[in-house]
């Protein structure tokens, strides 16, 4: 990857993701291989929300109401900035 185009790479992998956080997909690292094409063809594109639901032994990740199941090195190569919701930032008082 020449140092222009990780320049205009933005957000996190998607295994520094903690499960149950919620994400907007903001690039696919590598898609000219099988794997990778296949996670376009599924609909991991940048845009799509995301949700990690299982870190170990894979990691599970929603798009809509579909689960997938990746290694840890095709999980990495998701990146994603983290969705903030309204309840997240609500302060809880007691």
């Amino acid at each position: 990857m020449s140092p222009s185009t990780a320049d205009a790479i933005t957000g996190v992998p998607l295994t520094r993701l903690a499960e149950g956080k919620s994400a907007v997909v903001t690039a696919l690292l590598r898609v000219e291989d099988g794997a990778a094409a296949h996670l376009v063809a599924v609909g991991v594109l940048p845009g799509a929300e995301i949700r990690l639901v299982q870190r170990y032994p894979s990691y599970i990740f929603e798009i809509g109401r579909t689960e997938f199941a990746v290694d840890e090195e095709l999980a990495a190569r998701i990146m994603v900035n983290v969705v903030q919701r309204a309840a997240d930032n609500v302060r809880r008082t007691s």
